[in-house]
Protein backbone atom coordinates (compact mmCIF):
# COMPACT_ATOMS: atom_id res chain seq x y z
CA UNK A 1 0.00 0.00 0.00
CA UNK A 2 1.35 3.63 -0.79
CA UNK A 3 -0.24 6.41 -1.09
CA UNK A 4 2.06 8.38 -3.02
CA UNK A 5 2.57 11.41 -5.65
CA UNK A 6 4.11 8.88 -8.30
CA UNK A 7 0.86 8.53 -9.75
CA UNK A 8 -0.19 11.48 -11.82
CA UNK A 9 -3.92 12.82 -12.80
CA UNK A 10 -3.38 10.34 -16.23
CA UNK A 11 -3.19 7.04 -14.44
CA UNK A 12 -5.41 7.39 -11.77
CA UNK A 13 -7.93 8.58 -14.28
CA UNK A 14 -7.25 5.49 -16.90
CA UNK A 15 -7.82 2.79 -13.90
CA UNK A 16 -10.62 5.23 -12.40
CA UNK A 17 -12.96 5.33 -15.79
CA UNK A 18 -11.35 1.61 -17.00
CA UNK A 19 -13.51 0.41 -13.75
CA UNK A 20 -16.08 2.74 -13.94
CA UNK A 21 -16.89 1.90 -17.31
CA UNK A 22 -19.57 -0.80 -16.53
CA UNK A 23 -21.15 1.19 -13.69
CA UNK A 24 -24.96 1.62 -14.00
CA UNK A 25 -24.16 5.79 -13.73
CA UNK A 26 -21.47 5.71 -15.92
CA UNK A 27 -23.95 3.88 -18.61
CA UNK A 28 -26.53 6.33 -17.34
CA UNK A 29 -24.22 9.05 -18.43
CA UNK A 30 -22.58 8.30 -20.93
CA UNK A 31 -25.16 5.67 -22.93
CA UNK A 32 -22.67 4.84 -26.12
CA UNK A 33 -21.06 2.14 -25.44
CA UNK A 34 -18.09 2.74 -28.05
CA UNK A 35 -17.77 6.24 -26.78
CA UNK A 36 -17.71 5.95 -23.29
CA UNK A 37 -14.32 4.97 -21.68
CA UNK A 38 -13.13 8.38 -23.62
CA UNK A 39 -15.97 10.24 -22.52
CA UNK A 40 -15.75 8.86 -18.80
CA UNK A 41 -11.89 9.17 -18.75
CA UNK A 42 -12.61 12.83 -19.66
CA UNK A 43 -15.08 13.92 -17.52
CA UNK A 44 -14.03 11.69 -14.05
CA UNK A 45 -10.37 13.18 -15.06
CA UNK A 46 -11.66 16.59 -14.05
CA UNK A 47 -12.70 15.73 -11.07
CA UNK A 48 -9.28 13.77 -10.12
CA UNK A 49 -7.39 16.71 -10.92
CA UNK A 50 -8.59 18.43 -7.64
CA UNK A 51 -8.29 15.51 -5.84
CA UNK A 52 -4.95 15.01 -7.14
CA UNK A 53 -3.72 18.46 -5.90
CA UNK A 54 -5.90 18.89 -2.50
CA UNK A 55 -7.36 15.95 -1.63
CA UNK A 56 -6.54 12.45 -0.33
CA UNK A 57 -5.87 9.47 -2.82
CA UNK A 58 -4.77 6.05 -1.92
CA UNK A 59 -2.68 3.14 -4.21
CA UNK A 60 -2.25 -0.10 -4.43
CA UNK A 61 0.62 -0.86 -7.06
CA UNK A 62 1.55 -4.07 -8.44
CA UNK A 63 4.62 -3.65 -9.96
CA UNK A 64 5.35 -0.59 -11.87
CA UNK A 65 1.46 -0.65 -12.53
CA UNK A 66 -1.26 1.59 -11.24
CA UNK A 67 -3.87 -1.06 -9.84
CA UNK A 68 -6.52 0.42 -7.36
CA UNK A 69 -6.87 4.15 -6.25
CA UNK A 70 -9.58 4.97 -3.54
CA UNK A 71 -10.25 8.81 -3.44
CA UNK A 72 -11.42 10.37 -0.22
CA UNK A 73 -12.37 13.89 1.67
CA UNK A 74 -11.58 14.43 5.09
CA UNK A 75 -13.30 17.43 6.72
CA UNK A 76 -10.21 19.23 7.31
CA UNK A 77 -8.93 18.66 3.29
CA UNK A 78 -7.73 21.73 1.36
CA UNK A 79 -11.31 23.04 -0.46
CA UNK A 80 -11.16 21.14 -3.92
CA UNK A 81 -9.78 23.82 -6.78
CA UNK A 82 -11.89 23.33 -9.40
CA UNK A 83 -10.53 23.61 -12.89
CA UNK A 84 -12.04 27.00 -14.76
CA UNK A 85 -12.12 25.74 -18.92
CA UNK A 86 -12.98 23.00 -19.08
CA UNK A 87 -15.43 23.55 -16.40
CA UNK A 88 -16.92 20.02 -15.58
CA UNK A 89 -20.53 20.75 -15.89
CA UNK A 90 -19.29 22.54 -19.40
CA UNK A 91 -17.32 19.93 -20.34
CA UNK A 92 -20.34 17.42 -19.82
CA UNK A 93 -22.28 19.87 -21.72
CA UNK A 94 -19.56 19.17 -24.59
CA UNK A 95 -19.91 15.57 -24.47
CA UNK A 96 -23.45 14.81 -24.07
CA UNK A 97 -25.27 18.25 -24.97
CA UNK A 98 -26.70 21.17 -23.12
CA UNK A 99 -30.13 19.87 -22.39
CA UNK A 100 -28.78 16.28 -21.30
CA UNK A 101 -26.73 17.59 -19.06
CA UNK A 102 -28.68 20.21 -17.22
CA UNK A 103 -30.97 16.99 -16.56
CA UNK A 104 -27.72 15.02 -16.15
CA UNK A 105 -26.88 17.45 -13.05
CA UNK A 106 -30.51 17.19 -11.98
CA UNK A 107 -30.19 13.81 -11.27
CA UNK A 108 -26.73 13.78 -9.54
CA UNK A 109 -27.76 16.27 -6.97
CA UNK A 110 -29.82 13.72 -5.42
CA UNK A 111 -26.76 12.10 -4.45
CA UNK A 112 -25.56 15.07 -2.43
CA UNK A 113 -28.61 16.32 -0.98
CA UNK A 114 -29.07 14.12 2.07
CA UNK A 115 -25.48 13.55 3.19
CA UNK A 116 -25.47 13.50 7.16
CA UNK A 117 -25.05 16.28 8.98
CA UNK A 118 -22.05 17.21 10.74
CA UNK A 119 -18.36 16.32 9.73
CA UNK A 120 -17.86 12.83 7.98
CA UNK A 121 -15.34 11.11 5.50
CA UNK A 122 -16.40 11.15 1.93
CA UNK A 123 -15.41 8.31 -0.51
CA UNK A 124 -15.54 9.63 -3.46
CA UNK A 125 -14.04 6.83 -5.63
CA UNK A 126 -13.24 3.33 -5.27
CA UNK A 127 -11.42 1.63 -8.33
CA UNK A 128 -9.51 -1.37 -9.30
CA UNK A 129 -8.22 -2.12 -12.61
CA UNK A 130 -10.83 -4.58 -14.30
CA UNK A 131 -8.27 -7.19 -14.55
CA UNK A 132 -7.20 -6.92 -11.33
CA UNK A 133 -10.46 -7.42 -9.83
CA UNK A 134 -11.88 -10.15 -7.20
CA UNK A 135 -8.19 -10.11 -5.92
CA UNK A 136 -8.21 -8.23 -2.55
CA UNK A 137 -7.26 -5.09 -3.98
CA UNK A 138 -10.29 -3.06 -3.24
CA UNK A 139 -10.21 -4.20 0.10
CA UNK A 140 -6.75 -3.67 0.32
CA UNK A 141 -6.86 -0.06 -1.20
CA UNK A 142 -9.53 1.31 0.95
CA UNK A 143 -7.91 0.12 4.70
CA UNK A 144 -5.86 3.34 4.75
CA UNK A 145 -9.09 5.37 4.49
CA UNK A 146 -10.73 3.68 6.77
CA UNK A 147 -8.37 3.92 9.15
CA UNK A 148 -7.63 7.39 8.99
CA UNK A 149 -11.54 8.21 9.25
CA UNK A 150 -11.45 5.94 12.65
CA UNK A 151 -8.92 7.57 13.96
CA UNK A 152 -10.68 11.33 13.65
CA UNK A 153 -13.81 9.26 15.22
CA UNK A 154 -15.60 9.93 11.75
CA UNK A 155 -18.32 7.78 10.22
CA UNK A 156 -17.79 7.11 6.39
CA UNK A 157 -20.38 8.11 3.90
CA UNK A 158 -20.26 6.58 0.40
CA UNK A 159 -22.81 6.08 -2.48
CA UNK A 160 -22.97 3.51 -5.35
CA UNK A 161 -24.88 2.46 -8.25
CA UNK A 162 -23.62 -0.84 -9.09
CA UNK A 163 -25.50 -3.38 -7.34
CA UNK A 164 -22.79 -5.83 -6.99
CA UNK A 165 -20.78 -3.89 -4.47
CA UNK A 166 -23.15 -3.58 -1.60
CA UNK A 167 -22.07 -6.93 -0.29
CA UNK A 168 -18.63 -6.07 -0.22
CA UNK A 169 -19.03 -2.67 1.40
CA UNK A 170 -21.28 -4.59 4.02
CA UNK A 171 -18.27 -6.71 4.46
CA UNK A 172 -16.38 -3.51 5.88
CA UNK A 173 -19.02 -2.61 8.33
CA UNK A 174 -21.24 -0.16 5.82
CA UNK A 175 -24.36 -0.34 5.64
CA UNK A 176 -27.49 1.49 3.24
CA UNK A 177 -29.19 4.08 4.85
CA UNK A 178 -31.19 5.43 1.98
CA UNK A 179 -32.24 3.92 -1.49
CA UNK A 180 -31.96 7.06 -4.18
CA UNK A 181 -33.79 7.56 -7.52
CA UNK A 182 -31.55 9.22 -9.65
CA UNK A 183 -34.38 11.48 -12.24
CA UNK A 184 -35.69 11.38 -14.81
CA UNK A 185 -34.29 7.71 -15.82
CA UNK A 186 -31.38 7.00 -13.96
CA UNK A 187 -30.27 3.92 -12.34
CA UNK A 188 -31.32 3.44 -8.65
CA UNK A 189 -28.41 4.33 -6.23
CA UNK A 190 -27.75 3.66 -2.61
CA UNK A 191 -25.88 6.11 0.46
CA UNK A 192 -24.37 3.78 2.56
CA UNK A 193 -22.96 5.00 5.77
CA UNK A 194 -20.06 3.68 8.34
CA UNK A 195 -20.16 4.65 11.66
CA UNK A 196 -16.86 5.24 13.64
CA UNK A 197 -16.15 2.88 16.42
Amino acid sequence: MDRTARWGVAEIRKVVAEAFAEDPLIGWIFPDDDRRLEASAAWLGLFLEGYVEAGRIDVVEEGDELVAVAVWRIPHDAPLPRPELPSIPGLLAALVGGPRSAAIGAGLHVLTSAWPQGPFAYLHFLAVSPQHQRRGMGRQVIQPGLAAAEAAGLGVELESTNPENLSFYRSLGFAVTRELVIEPDGPPAWAMWRPHA
